[in-house]
């Protein structure tokens, strides 16, 4: 059953997290958002690093938004 979740990307806590709003889900689809690195900064900038670190990647300072998204869209997914 699909419960809809309204709420900044990068604010969720992935499945595995037992603070998690959502289950683990076996396929993401999506349009990930391209904002140019010198655009994404201040606290957008931080939680989604901070989701990337916790994923176990490290995100350098010329990301753009698309890359943690889709690192963080990754940790949803269902193992294997």
């Amino acid at each position: 059953m699909f419960r809809g979740v309204c709420a900044d990307f990068f604010s969720v806590q992935p499945p595995t997290d037992i603070e998690s709003i959502v289950d683990p889900v076996d396929i993401v689809v999506g349009n990930p958002p391209y904002i140019r690195y010198q655009t994404f900064n201040g606290t957008s900038r931080i939680q989604a690093a901070a989701r990337c670190l916790a994923a176990g990647v490290k995100i350098g300072s010329l990301a753009s938004s698309w890359a943690p998204f889709v690192i963080h869209a990754s940790s949803f997914l269902n193992p294997g």
